[in-house]
């Protein structure tokens, strides 16, 4: 099919070689209540993000439940 699966879309122009970013939260121009900077959330902890830009929220969304532990991992 030719109807993209995924589009992206800017809230303003943007300028030649400007950085772009992602925010993998969901949120609309990155708002963030201070309950999104707690290392917890809804006590699971959240991993950091090391990015260093001015306007990160200071953690990535994170779902543990995407991840399951090996139980007998085969170490070579």
């Amino acid at each position: 099919s030719m109807v993209p699966k995924l589009a992206l879309f800017a809230a303003k122009d943007i300028l030649p070689e400007e950085e772009l970013s992602y925010d993998y939260s969901g949120r609309f121009l990155n708002l963030t209540g201070s309950e999104d900077k707690e290392r917890l959330d809804n006590g699971k902890l959240k991993k950091p993000c090391y990015c260093g830009t001015k306007l990160c929220t200071a953690f990535l969304p994170f779902d543990s439940s995407l991840y399951c532990p090996m139980k007998n991992p085969n170490i070579n």
